[in-house]
């Protein structure tokens, strides 16, 4: 519910928005099933999780996350 009414209050398209979360099952799932890009940052409480289909770049590196943007900005441009 609550990235459902922050993506109504913004007016923005579902393509247009990335979660970035530790937890697959809390933080992700509930955003892909939206239509959000979400990344997968495997440190704390979700280090141990598996990711899946609702997880669409898993990170490591932090350092890597502007490239995941600009791919990810790539394909919204298609």
């Amino acid at each position: 519910p609550f990235y459902h009414k922050i993506w109504q209050q913004s007016q923005t398209a579902q393509q247009e928005f990335v979660v970035v979360g530790d937890r697959v099952t809390r933080d992700l799932r509930p955003a892909k099933e939206l239509g959000f890009w979400t990344v997968h940052v495997p440190y704390g409480r979700g280090a141990l999780e598996i990711t899946d289909e609702h997880v669409d770049f898993s990170l490591t590196d932090l350092r890597v996350f502007s490239t995941v943007l600009k791919t990810i900005e790539c394909r919204v441009e298609r």
